[in-house]
């Protein structure tokens, strides 16, 4: 697991605004924000700063190590699609 998602997390809108929030507090060093609950964000490796085109561009590198190994044991990359459920 991570704790990189963005200011506006579309799955869960109200940890995204938190996580916003935290940020916020450690730019303006808001003694909301004490030590020992920096230290328990540094302790789940909390990022303090999001850069969309970072993550993004990590992304498609974490996607390109799994289309290696789908090759790898594969022999091509011929991946299928991801089959919805049926409906009904």
């Amino acid at each position: 697991g991570h704790c990189n998602f963005p200011d506006y997390y579309k799955k869960n809108n109200k940890l995204g605004r938190w996580a916003k929030l935290q940020r916020e507090q450690r730019r303006n060093n808001d003694p909301v924000l004490t030590e020992d609950r920096i230290r328990l964000l540094d302790d789940i490796n909390f990022l303090w700063s999001y850069n969309y085109l970072e993550m993004k561009e990590k992304k498609w590198y974490e996607m390109y190590e799994k289309l290696v190994r789908y090759k790898e044991k594969h022999g091509d990359c011929m991946v299928p699609p991801v089959k919805k459920k049926e409906q009904g």
